[in-house]
Parts: structure tokens; C-alpha cells; sequence
């Protein structure tokens, strides 16, 4: 699926107008952060770069910021810490043959791209409950319903980070309303699936 077309169907499901969308991908395209059309030929989204320009948006800063602010998510690291649980929810999630250790080391593009993968294979069952939170205030959230543990089943684990964005305003204006974007885990099982053959 081609930039536009993912804009477009990316634009229906945060219940958005287009051009809200492209203007973001357009800004992210110039520089330098997505794979420019040659001539008539369009080239497909990697899933590396739906998930950048999915940051992009969610950051809850203005298009023109739109590169600095993606790259500072997506080189974002969240850690899970050293607690029972939120190993257990690593582990549910990305696999049990993951390396913690490495993982803790990928930054978040990395992560969601590795989420969008397993959870369009269909990896995680249907116990896929991953949620992405970005507040404009600068906070990461990942959330982790625990239904795939018998004991936990109404439970969501929550993991936290603050990011410090760079070249980049809050959008808010005021410093003190802020606003948090939501990924679904069926926004990101559909990133994964439309970009499954480009990587």
C-alpha cells in the first residue's frame, strides 16, 4: 500500500480528514524520515515508516515539527523494569524466545514494528491487547491488558516514559492542557497486516 492510499484508510480509523494525514507523511517524506515516489511509481510503506508516520501524528505537535518530533519517539526507549509483570507482559508480547536485555535496548519505532509484525501473523492469538498512549506533554505509555493470564484477565499492566522532545513546541500553546493520542490494538494489528509484504 502506497502512502496516500495508507493516508487516506490511516485517516478513516483515527476518524480524521486526509489531508491531515498527508500533510504529516509529506513533511516526513521531505525529510528525509519515508521513500520518495520516482516518476509514476509510488513504493509501498514499510512498516518501519507506518509506524514512524503513525508516531508523527501522535506526537500532538504541528506537521512542520512532525520530523523532530517522530524521531524523538522513535528513538524513545522504554524500559519494563525489573518487575514480575511487566517481564511477563515483554515476554506475552514480543516472544518468549526474546532477549529482555535487547529488547530493553530497541527504541520504540523498533518495538511497534516488531508489535504490528507479530500481532498481524496473529502471533499473540487473540489475546492481542497492546494499546500505544502519546500525550503532547511528553508521555509514553504502553498498556498490556493481562487477559492472557487466567488470574489477570481484567487487569492492565501500564508501562511509562517521559520524552524529552527536541526542536519541538507543545502544541497545547499553554503548557498545561495536553492532549493524549490513542493507538488500538486494531490500529496496529492493520499496520502490520497492509505492510506485511514490505518489511
Amino acid at each position: 500500500m502506497n502512502a496516500a492510499v495508507f493516508c487516506r484508510e490511516l485517516a478513516v480509523r483515527l476518524n480524521k480528514e486526509p489531508n491531515a494525514i498527508l500533510i504529516f507523511d509529506r513533511t516526513l517524506a521531505e525529510a528525509g524520515f519515508r521513500r520518495k515516489a520516482r516518476g509514476r511509481h509510488a513504493p509501498d510503506l514499510s512498516t518501519e515508516e507506518a509506524v514512524l508516520l503513525l508516531l508523527a501524528f501522535m506526537s500532538g505537535h504541528p506537521a512542520t515539527e512532525a520530523h523532530n518530533a517522530a524521531s524523538d519517539l522513535a528513538r524513545f526507549k522504554m524500559v519494563p523494569g525489573a518487575g514480575e509483570q511487566p517481564m511477563a507482559a515483554f515476554h506475552h508480547t514480543f516472544g518468549l524466545d526474546s532477549n529482555l536485555g535487547e529488547l530493553s535496548k530497541k527504541p520504540l519505532l523498533d518495538l511497534l514494528t516488531i508489535l504490528c509484525t507479530r500481532m498481524a501473523s496473529d502471533a499473540l492469538g487473540r489475546d492481542n491487547f497492546v494499546y500505544l498512549e502519546v500525550t503532547d506533554g511528553a508521555i509514553v505509555e504502553l498498556q498490556f491488558d493481562m487477559n492472557w493470564q487466567p488470574s489477570d484477565r481484567t487487569k492492565r499492566l501500564a508501562l511509562r516514559g517521559e520524552v524529552s522532545f527536541s526542536g519541538a513546541t507543545n502544541s497545547s500553546g499553554n503548557g498545561f492542557h495536553y492532549v493524549t493520542h490513542t493507538a488500538t490494538p486494531a490500529l496496529l494489528k492493520w499496520i502490520g497486516e497492509v505492510t506485511a509484504a514490505n518489511g
